[in-house]
């Protein structure tokens, strides 16, 4: 049994964390003939008002689903309360009644009515995008009833500040998010269409969010402020040079998510003994493919007259990863005159060469298994004399 509201004195103890997401499920009786109310924890019901609201929803189906915008109608408190509560009270399913006002005042009143219902086992509030804003509904809500306060968070990048406000201001749990934006686009014709929402608030503070209670009328008379208004945008016009200059910033993200993923992948591994075969050689450093990156043995890294050519394998020990401007760069040790590297401390190279031959004699062409222990160098003690 899993509680949501531990802390509150009614509690919210749901069967299943499966919950039937805000205006998804209608008032639930829509669909309690065709769904087992008792496979569901809970029934988060579509967002009611105080007044009743006709509502000017826009659906638009694609290829990958529904994208739904504009407000919804509900009938209002008063309706839900008469004709869907006392079927509520009659469900184990508890129902999380959604609301939303225009102020924290008509939240604090929907509560107060909710206080006591039938039916009712908590309340999710829609906040809006302001910490300072969302905490006064809280508390409005908070101050008229002792119901479990779920907070709906919108999208924003004050998502913990928001949250945090919710929390302190007496908030049960958090419920993440508000619907997320899309967008529509034709697969024949590329053709895309966008839309942005807008919240109808009573003072504007971001105009790239919101938008005033007086402008959103214009457009639907029926607005009230805390619905959700869709703008659509102008389309864009993506020629030639725009679509390069695109597919250029997508490559080089995708190159820059790739140099990451090797670095990461490499950071811990200096000391190791490494496998890879020679790529090519640039001015006499030797590049080197280790499957899911390059290294580089630096040309005064290595034995004076040792050549290497494209194809051959080398075996080597990594003592530096660093980020560079142009890839992730990665400098070795080639295994051939190893001894002569200041780096390495002691080093098991199992190089297998084959078996030795019985009685412990070897004869031309014989293979044998040689196993190299580097002590550190450091200058030999001197003594007397030199």
């Amino acid at each position: 049994m899993l509680d949501l509201a531990p802390h509150n004195p009614y509690g919210l103890r749901l069967s299943s964390p499966v919950l039937a997401a805000a205006g998804c499920f209608g008032y639930g009786v829509e669909y309690a003939r065709s769904v087992d109310m008792r496979a569901i924890g809970a029934i988060v019901t579509r967002s009611t008002s105080l007044q009743g609201r006709r509502g000017r929803p826009l659906v638009l189906e694609t290829p990958a689903g529904l994208l739904l915008a504009g407000t919804w109608p509900n009938p209002g408190l008063a309706h839900v309360l008469d004709r869907y509560a006392p079927t509520w009270a009659g469900w184990s399913t508890p129902v999380i009644l959604s609301i939303i006002g225009a102020n924290a005042d008509e939240y604090g009143a929907i509560a107060a009515a909710l206080e006591g219902a039938e039916g009712i086992a908590g309340i999710e509030l829609n906040l809006a995008a302001h910490a300072e804003q969302s905490a006064r509904i809280v508390a409005a809500a908070r101050k008229a009833t002792q119901l479990p306060l779920l907070a709906k968070l919108p999208h924003s990048p004050d998502t913990v500040a928001l949250g945090q406000a919710a929390a302190d201001a007496g908030a049960d749990a958090l419920v993440l998010f508000a619907p997320f934006g899309g967008s529509a686009a034709n697969p024949r014709t590329g053709e895309l269409r966008l839309w942005r929402h807008l919240q109808v608030v009573e003072l504007v503070e971001n105009p790239a969010t919101e938008i005033s209670i007086e402008d959103a009328r214009r457009s639907n008379p029926a607005a009230q402020v805390g619905d959700a208004i869709a703008d659509k945008l102008p389309p864009f016009d993506l020629g030639r040079i725009a679509a390069q200059s695109a597919k250029q910033v997508i490559v080089q993200k995708v190159r820059e998510a790739e140099r990451d993923r090797q670095y990461e992948e490499y950071k811990d591994r200096i000391g190791d003994i490494v496998n890879g075969v020679v790529k090519r050689v640039e001015y006499g450093n030797v590049i080197v493919d280790l499957g899911r990156g390059e290294a580089i043995i630096r040309r005064d890294e290595m034995i004076p007259r040792e050549m290497f050519r494209p194809g051959d394998r080398v075996r080597a020990y990594v003592y530096d990863v660093r980020r560079e401007q142009r890839g992730q760069g990665i400098r070795q040790v080639l295994t051939v005159g190893i001894e002569g590297h200041t780096k390495i401390n002691r080093r098991d190279f199992g190089m297998n060469y084959g078996t030795a031959m019985p009685g412990g004699g070897f004869d031309i062409g014989s293979e044998v298994t040689i196993n190299l222990y580097l002590e550190a160098l450091k200058p030999a003690p001197k003594t007397a004399g030199q």
